[in-house]
């Protein structure tokens, strides 16, 4: 697309030196793999945990901090997700400060109080910008895959993507009825967890679509004659209005498509449409390729 600036290379997650693992030689064993989808705010930790003896482990996760050696007297998180009969797993970090190298340990505890620690790892997370969130295209479904994905276009233009997995439960903002509103701490707080950034949109290009988000906000969502496609999930494109006084986004679907599908009565709407489109299927080319109501032709 000539109105996109496309980046190829991912942003570079920096991984620091490792330290040995502390793990007592009969008790649980916990290991530190590796990092997934560092963002501004949060990242996945890599975990192995395994038992030594014949107890069983009561509870796993990773502890972190900015100084060596974190413990669980520092902050931790026992959220640890695996496949059923698999003792690897992913662990969710949130609540980050932004451009800062955290230090990281898996650990595992047993059911008699034994606590083992896997080595430390190290990782950077991104630096954190002052932005205004004003489009998202997002991809929703909880039947098939668990997947949470999209992208965020801010006030300078730049499109972050963001790929999430749910683990079964919902995760980030739901599609909601229409029209909603959510404080700006909690959906800028979802945007630092953006950890691509695929390219920029040309800055004519967003500011005559940033023209008519009062437009959009004015429109009535409209449910739209057509078959829509069961456990499909949803394809969404938003627009954000920022209410500076109040501190408080509205979030406007402009067009969905997938179990069901609604657009805005605005006039504005099949053009802001198409212009997120192209975005979406440069990103994502598997876009739209089914269950897409006719919106996207």
């Amino acid at each position: 697309m000539k109105n996109v600036i496309l980046f190829t290379a991912a942003i570079l997650i920096i991984f620091n030196g490792c330290k040995k693992d502390n793990n007592p030689p009969d008790g649980p064993y916990a290991e530190t793999l590796g990092f997934e989808r560092v963002g501004f705010t949060s990242a996945y930790c890599k975990v192995y945990s395994e038992i030594k003896n014949d107890t069983t482990i009561a509870e796993t996760g990773v502890c972190w901090s900015t100084s060596d050696s974190p413990t669980l007297q520092d902050n931790y998180s026992d959220e640890f997700f695996c496949y059923p009969d698999s003792s690897v797993g992913k662990v969710f970090i949130s609540d980050l400060e932004g451009n800062t190298t955290y230090n990281v340990r898996a650990y595992s505890i047993d059911q008699s109080g034994n606590t083992g620690y896997g080595k430390q790892m190290s990782f950077t997370t991104l630096n954190k910008e002052p932005v205004t969130i004003l489009f998202e295209y997002n991809y929703y479904n909880v039947a098939w895959g668990f997947k949470y994905e999209g992208f965020y276009i801010d006030n300078s233009g730049n499109i972050w993507g963001y790929d999430l997995e749910l683990y079964g439960s919902e995760y980030g903002i739901f599609p909601g009825d229409g029209i909603n509103n959510i404080s700006q701490e909690e959906a800028e707080g979802y945007f630092y967890l953006s950890d691509t950034l695929y390219g920029q949109i040309d800055i004519e290009d967003l500011n005559s679509m940033t023209a008519v988000i009062d437009e959009l906000l004015e429109g009535t969502i409209e449910t739209v004659s057509g078959q829509g496609c069961a456990d499909f999930g949803f394809n969404t494109f938003f627009a954000y209005y920022l209410d500076t006084e109040n501190d408080i986004y509205t979030r406007i679907i402009i067009e969905q498509s997938g179990d069901w599908c609604r657009r805005n009565s605005c006039e504005v709407t099949p053009v802001i449409s198409d212009k997120l489109y192209e975005i979406s299927r440069d990103i994502f080319p598997y876009f739209g390729a089914n269950c897409n109501c006719g919106f996207y032709e």
